[in-house]
């Protein structure tokens, strides 16, 4: 088995030797070599000038391949620059348009929020104001007024006052739930 192993091994350096002899030796011919060639068989000659003329244009053509590729390349290295600069200005332009619409809800939801402030501060006045109304109305239906005029007509102002300023206060509160109410549809619509 050991003697398998090593006559594997020299045929495969023989088979490499004898590959790159063939190879080596398959090259170039001779100037001498061409010159008897072309002594048996002048009309070669033409086949010759044929194969250099093709040798030519096939080297020229490889050069103006190769030199398209590299004007290509550099074409390329532009265009990706273009591009890179041109994505970075994208995004801080979007940065931009982005921050402007992010201050705007900000705006906006500052507003509601004073909006709401002041709704919960109508709804305790008109509360307190509501109240009263009922301890005026209270007071009047009791018998302990008597005939007082002056007070009477004192409780009666007042609750002419109150009862203007509850109608104020509703009106407002509507207002303003009115405004919460359409700021919150374009908080929504900013999103």
């Amino acid at each position: 088995m050991h003697k398998d192993k090593r006559n594997r091994i020299f045929f495969s350096l023989l088979i490499i030797t004898l590959g790159l002899v063939f190879v080596c030796g398959c090259g170039r011919v001779s100037e001498k070599k061409r010159n008897q060639v072309l002594a048996q068989d002048p009309e070669f000659k033409y086949d010759l000038l044929l194969k250099e003329e093709a040798d030519n244009q096939v080297k020229i053509l490889k050069e103006d391949l190769a030199r398209r590729k590299k004007e290509a390349n550099s074409r390329i290295i532009d265009i990706k620059e273009q591009l890179r600069i041109t994505g970075r200005d994208t995004k801080v332009k979007i940065k931009e348009y982005q921050d402007r619409i992010r201050d705007r809800r900000k705006r906006i939801s500052n507003q509601i929020d004073s909006w709401n402030k002041d709704l919960k501060d109508c709804k305790a006045g008109l509360k307190k104001v509501t109240r009263d109304i009922k301890s005026i109305q209270t007071i009047t239906k009791s018998k302990n007024l008597g005939n007082i005029v002056d007070d009477q007509d004192r409780l009666q102002t007042k609750l002419i006052e109150f009862t203007e300023k509850k109608k104020t206060l509703k009106d407002k509160i509507s207002l303003i739930k009115h405004r919460i109410k359409l700021y919150k549809t374009e908080l929504k619509l900013l999103r």
